[in-house]
């Protein structure tokens, strides 16, 4: 059995720099600030969100803008302030059929990004070039 480190940390922290969520572990900066006050049950879950959170990080990877993430009626949810100011709402990563997505919302518009496939990259590009449906 693998044993789990202390902390997520892998000593490259963006939340220095302004980020909320750390391009490193991925974890909030409440979440980093706070760790060591945390009991075991928080930090279960801190750990058990980072592999979703991981997905929303490469997505604003390749997106740009700055990620925020936030607890919804659903869960964990993420919203991406994309650089020309409107924001990109991406739901929990999800995966049927062998397939992982993420849904997606730009104003009135929605795509499940299909993540396993490796064209999700330009998928993403081209949605975010669409007019805004109005």
């Amino acid at each position: 059995m693998q044993q789990q480190a202390e902390t997520p940390c892998i000593g490259v922290c963006s939340t220095a720099i302004g980020d909320d969520v750390c391009q490193g572990c991925a974890r909030t900066f409440a979440e980093i600030s706070f760790w060591y006050e945390l009991d075991a049950a928080a930090k279960a879950r801190v750990w058990a969100v980072l592999p979703r959170r991981r997905v929303w990080q490469a997505l604003a990877k390749v997106a740009g803008g700055h990620l925020q993430i936030s607890d919804g009626v659903a869960g964990e949810q993420a919203l991406l302030q994309l650089a020309d100011g409107r924001l990109l709402q991406m739901a929990l990563p999800q995966q049927q059929a062998g397939e992982r997505y993420v849904p997606l919302q730009l104003g009135g518009q929605q795509l499940s990004l299909t993540v396993s496939d490796a064209d999700w990259p330009q998928r993403l590009q081209q949605f975010l070039s669409l007019p805004l449906a109005g």
